[in-house]
């Protein structure tokens, strides 16, 4: 009976169902027709090492050991984009470069030749098949065009997008009761979490504290001070994380000080291995 009971538990261990073709670099491995062993596609089954690097105002790239896209399993991607070439390897059809838009970030890929690429979609609008024979896809990252027409610079590591210069929200704030700070020229639609800096100006005050919280929430959740102790003056440089809402709002106060706060990046969830 137990030598039964370690076999099976084997078997539980190493297979497993599926419920389409597994594909590696467009080569069929597995079909949907069965229960097969994990070795075969175990070193694939996790996104490794991926790199979205939005490095200059016009263009931005993709690189990644292990990427899975609806099935396709590609291995050593690299790719770039532009947001002023239409396209593959650059934005939609039916999409043009505007400026304080947010654009989706997709790897796309032929079923048929297994070729990939990258484009890039109006976060605003739905994106449908994004060119002819590239029908399937996947949504990586997002960059941002400012005021300017220029993608904001940065790097993102799995689902942590970094600033490479801090993004000003807020310049010497002070607010007796809790008041909203939009976020949405500095985080994207699927962010739930933002890093954040925030440098008290502190006169000395003991009671100099500065206060963050989720859009709506209930109470004081995050409260970063200067000195604290009070009797020194100066300025104090603190580093956060703060979950927000759909809207991209959170919200803060101020008590015997002014403020001033940066977003140095954010969380995405779409499930990308680091």
């Amino acid at each position: 009976m137990k030598k039964l009971f370690i076999l099976l538990f084997i078997l539980t261990l190493t297979s497993f169902s599926y419920a389409e073709d597994v594909r590696i670099n467009g080569n069929v491995t597995v079909t949907d027709t069965g229960v097969i062993n994990s070795s075969s596609v175990a070193m694939y089954y996790y996104d490794e090492n991926f790199y979205h690097i939005v490095s200059s105002t016009t263009a931005g790239s993709i690189t990644s050991d292990v990427l899975r896209v609806q099935g396709y399993i590609l291995t050593s991607f690299s790719d770039a984009y532009a947001i002023t070439t239409a396209g593959i390897g650059g934005l939609e059809a039916s999409d043009s470069e505007a400026s304080n838009t947010w654009y989706e970030v997709y790897v796309i890929v032929n079923p048929t030749s297994g070729a990939s690429d990258i484009l890039l979609n109006e976060a605003a609008t739905a994106i449908g098949t994004p060119i002819a024979s590239y029908t399937l896809k996947r949504l990586v990252g997002y960059a941002y065009n400012d005021t300017g027409d220029d993608l904001l610079l940065g790097i993102q590591y799995g689902n942590e997008f970094n600033y490479g210069t801090g993004i000003v929200e807020l310049a010497a704030g002070r607010q007796d009761n809790y008041t909203s700070i939009d976020l949405k020229t500095s985080v994207p639609p699927k962010a739930f979490i933002v890093s954040a800096g925030i440098i008290i100006v502190d006169t000395g005050d003991p009671t100099a504290s500065m206060y963050i919280r989720a859009n709506g929430a209930a109470g004081d959740q995050i409260r970063v001070g200067g000195s604290i102790a009070g009797g020194t003056t100066g300025n104090y440089q603190h580093y956060i994380s703060v979950q927000t809402d759909a809207a991209q709002i959170i919200e803060y106060k101020d008590t015997g000080s002014s403020a001033n706060l940066k977003t140095l990046g954010y969380t995405l969830n779409l499930g990308l291995g680091a």
